[in-house]
Formats: structure tokens, C-alpha cells, sequence
């Protein structure tokens, strides 16, 4: 299966050949893409598709025959879902960090969402230069406990994304939800995968990404909107993250 990577790769990338030499013999690299459970793609540095297994096809409500090798999401859904992608192909491809139990919306073949949980990780060729990204999605499958869990959150998440430079309590997210705190901290950690201090730091560093490449505020002033302490504290946060400082994040994305 690991041969369809051929069709549309640059066969001058020597980069990309020894990556698709490589996966074609490695068991697991195969055995992902064998699982119809789960969707498995790999994107180049442009985020054009260069493999999708079956399931991804599946997922996508495309027949494989509609190859979507070489193109981008924003080819294949509407901008609301494919800017949520590209933004996290983004971190992924210039970071080199892996993304861990994203949770995305995408449509079915009955033209719905559902919900589903991905998984990001940078591949970097011999010299460690990153050449690509790539990703494992499941759906989740108890969706009316998955969709009870997001409804009982729903107002602590408003809450979280209200207003980013200011600091909020557990215990209030907690009284706006009627949980205890200890009630709201496994409730929350079993639907994100993470506390919700983490949670909440991790959209403020998204929303860092977000200014940094689309404004020309200052990083004191995106330290403030964000709710860091100063720029020092934001540069520091930001470089545990993503591996790089706010001001080389921006040079090579904008």
C-alpha cells in the first residue's frame, strides 16, 4: 500500500525517497496503514497530501479513485474546518513537536460531524530537517457520552475563552458547570486528555501563533492579550512548546 506515496511524490526529493524506501519495509509504518479503524495520512511541508490509506479515504466520504494526493485540506472541506487543520499542520511542520489527541469535527457520508480525535507527528529525514507531517485520526465512537460530557463542559470552555489575559480559578470553571472541583478536574481531563490549567494554556499559546503570523503587535503586547506574565514569561512558555522563540516562529511564517 505504501506504494501510492510513488504517485505523487517529486522523485528529485531524495529527502522523501528515503523516507517512502523506508516505510515501505517498516512493519509498523505498514500495519498503520492497514488499520480500518483509523485514518492515516502523511502530508509534505506544503500540507499536500503524499499518502492517505483507504480509511482515510473512508473518513473523508471519498472514493479512493478521487485521489487526493497533492492537494490540500481547503481542496477537500470548507475553510472553517480546514484553517483548524492547517493551523496545527503549522505547529507541527515548524516546531517539530508532536500534537497529541487533537479534538476535530469532520463530515460523514450522511453530510454530518462527527467528532474525532488525531494524533500529529513532524517526520524529519537523516539530517534531521523536517520533511513532513503526519497523522492518525479515529472517531470516537460513544458520541452521545462524548457529546453529554462537551454539553455539562460547555460553559466552563466559554468561560476559558472569554477573555485570555485574564487569569481564571478551577473553582469558578468548576461552580459554572455545578461539579465539584475535584468532579470538574476528572470530567474535564477524561474529554480533553489534559487539566484544564494545560487546556487553557494551550489555547493561549495557539492564540500566540495566531497573532504573532497575522498581526504586528509587539510580544509585550501579545504577552498581555494572552495572559503571560510579561514577554519573558510568554518566550518561555512558548519555546517549551514549540521548540523556538515567538520571534523565529514569526520570521518563518510570515
Amino acid at each position: 500500500m505504501l506504494g501510492k506515496f510513488d504517485s505523487f511524490c517529486n522523485p528529485q526529493d531524495s529527502s522523501w525517497k528515503d523516507f517512502l524506501a523506508k516505510s515501505a519495509e517498516d512493519p509498523f509504518m505498514r500495519a498503520l496503514s492497514l488499520i480500518e479503524t483509523h485514518a492515516y495520512w502523511i502530508k509534505n511541508t506544503d500540507r499536500e497530501f503524499v499518502y492517505a490509506s483507504d480509511s482515510t479515504y473512508r473518513m473523508m466520504s471519498l472514493s479512493p479513485k478521487d485521489s487526493i494526493l497533492g492537494k490540500k485540506d481547503e481542496d477537500l472541506m470548507s475553510e472553517a474546518i480546514a484553517s483548524r487543520y492547517r493551523h496545527d499542520d503549522n505547529v507541527v511542520l515548524g516546531s517539530g513537536v508532536s500534537l497529541e489527541n487533537i479534538v476535530e469535527l469532520v463530515s460523514n457520508s450522511h453530510g454530518n460531524l462527527d467528532w474525532n480525535i488525531t494524533t500529529k507527528w513532524p517526520i524529519f529525514d537523516d539530517n534531521r530537517k523536517i520533511i513532513g507531517v503526519m497523522g492518525l485520526t479515529h472517531t470516537i465512537n460513544n458520541r452521545n457520552v462524548f457529546e453529554t460530557n462537551s454539553t455539562v463542559l460547555m460553559p466552563a470552555l466559554i468561560l476559558m475563552l472569554d477573555d485570555l489575559s485574564q487569569p481564571i480559578k478551577i473553582s469558578t470553571l468548576a461552580k459554572s458547570t455545578c461539579l465539584s472541583v475535584s468532579q470538574f478536574g476528572r470530567l474535564f481531563k477524561k474529554r480533553f486528555g489534559m487539566s484544564p490549567h494545560q487546556y487553557r494554556n494551550k489555547i493561549k499559546l495557539e492564540e500566540v501563533c495566531d497573532l504573532l503570523t497575522k498581526t504586528e503587535l509587539s510580544f509585550v503586547d501579545i504577552a498581555s492579550k494572552c495572559g503571560f506574565f510579561d514577554q519573558s514569561h510568554l518566550s518561555q512558555q512558548f519555546r517549551k512548546k514549540f521548540r523556538m522563540t515567538p520571534s523565529e516562529y514569526r520570521k518563518e511564517y510570515t
